[in-house]
């Protein structure tokens, strides 16, 4: 058996510790020295494959996360609030989703909502749809209750507003 050690040939009867003394010097080269041209862009092939698998799991994964974490924000309950039993004045609440604060402060008067002051620490959702589903503010002053549709393309900032005035209301 012959090495193909790139310095010399040498017979494996004759001078083989030799020729493997050499390639524990340059152990890296031993790899690509002693596999042909097709054999690396075979195993270099299955090494991608085997990275994109990995990657598609890990997207899998994230996306099972993410789909749960929306069906747990889009299908929490808002309870409706007893308006007329409240006095006058501020309330102050908040509700957190990710790494986003949803904080209101509701002004009660003549046990009506006359405002909801919205501020919203984003650091994950898009402004635009907390923009969006400010207009539900206008919906629960209008109605007096917080049993209103959430606005449609911004369904968890909605939920969001929704959950943080009944916070407020319920302290």
């Amino acid at each position: 058996m012959e090495c193909n050690c790139p310095k010399q040939q040498y017979d494996r009867h004759e001078n083989f510790d030799a020729c493997i003394a050499h390639h524990k010097k340059v152990n890296s080269e031993l790899f690509c020295l002693d596999l042909n041209r097709k054999q690396r862009k075979s195993i270099i092939s299955t090494i991608a494959f085997i990275m994109a698998l990995c990657l598609v799991l890990i997207a899998s994964a994230c996306n099972s996360f993410t789909d749960r974490k929306y069906k747990e924000i889009t299908q929490m309950p808002i309870g409706d609030v007893d308006i007329s039993s409240l006095d006058d004045g501020d309330y102050t609440g908040e509700f957190s989703y990710g790494k986003n604060t949803y904080t209101v402060v509701v002004t009660i008067s003549s046990q009506r909502i006359q405002s909801v002051d919205l501020s919203v620490d984003t650091k994950q959702t898009n402004q635009e749809y907390v923009d969006k589903a400010r207009v539900l503010i206008d919906a629960v002053i209008d109605t007096q209750s917080l049993d209103v549709d959430t606005v449609s393309g911004a369904t968890r900032s909605s939920k969001s507003i929704l959950k943080a005035i009944e916070t407020a209301l319920t302290k």
